[in-house]
C-alpha cells in the first residue's frame, strides 16, 4: 500500500499499527513526498499547476506529523524517520517544488528533534548523486537507485538496533 501524505496517514495509521498482529520493535517511517505536491483546491486530485496548494500546507504538515509521531511513539517501537529524498529540477506532474522538499524535511527534523528520533537523511544521501540514482525529471529512483536508498535504511535500522553489518555475519544480537 503507498502510504501517502500525512492526510492518508493519520486515517490509516491505527489499521497500519495492527497489521502482522502489531507488536513492532522498529518503525522506520517518512511523510512528505505526498504532502508538498500540488492538488486541486475543493478536489485534492494531482495538479500540474504550481499556484495550487500543497496537499498538506506546511501548518497542517507539522500538526499531522506530530499526531503521527505521538501515536507511533505509543507503541513503544524505536522510531527512526527517513527525510524525503530531492525534488528534481525542472517540470513535474503534479508540481512538486525542489524548495519545498528542504522545507518540508525542516519542518520534520525539528519534530523529530523535539520526539528524541533519529533522523535518516535520505536527502542528503541522494542529492550529490541525483543523476546516477533518481529518473529524470521525476521523484522515483532507479532500480539501482533505489537499492542505493534501501541500503542507507538497512544502516540506519541497524544502527537503530545496536547491530553492525561486522556483527551480521555473527547474527542477530542476543
Amino acid at each position: 500500500e503507498n502510504c501517502q501524505g500525512t492526510n492518508y496517514g493519520v486515517e490509516h495509521l491505527d489499521r497500519w499499527l495492527e497489521l502482522d498482529g502489531g507488536g513492532w520493535d522498529l518503525i522506520h517511517f517518512n511523510f512528505g513526498l505526498h504532502d508538498l505536491k500540488r492538488v486541486r483546491p475543493g478536489t485534492g486530485d494531482n495538479s500540474n499547476y504550481p499556484a495550487d496548494p500543497p496537499q498538506a500546507p506546511p501548518a497542517r504538515y507539522e500538526r499531522q506529523l506530530r499526531q503521527i509521531v505521538a501515536e507511533l511513539q505509543a507503541t513503544g517501537a524505536r522510531l527512526v524517520y527517513a527525510t524525503t529524498t530531492p525534488v528534481p529540477a525542472g517540470e513535474m506532474r503534479p508540481v512538486r517544488a525542489p524548495q519545498d522538499a528542504v522545507r518540508y524535511n525542516e519542518i520534520a527534523r525539528g519534530v523529530m528533534a523535539e520526539a528524541g528520533i533519529p533522523v535518516n537523511d535520505l536527502y542528503a544521501f541522494a542529492l550529490p548523486r541525483l543523476e546516477e540514482l533518481q529518473k529524470s525529471a521525476n521523484v522515483h529512483f532507479t532500480r539501482e537507485g533505489s537499492a542505493a536508498l534501501a541500503g542507507q535504511v538497512v544502516a540506519a535500522i541497524e544502527t537503530a538496533v545496536g547491530w553492525s553489518a561486522a556483527a551480521s555475519e555473527a547474527g542477530p544480537p542476543g
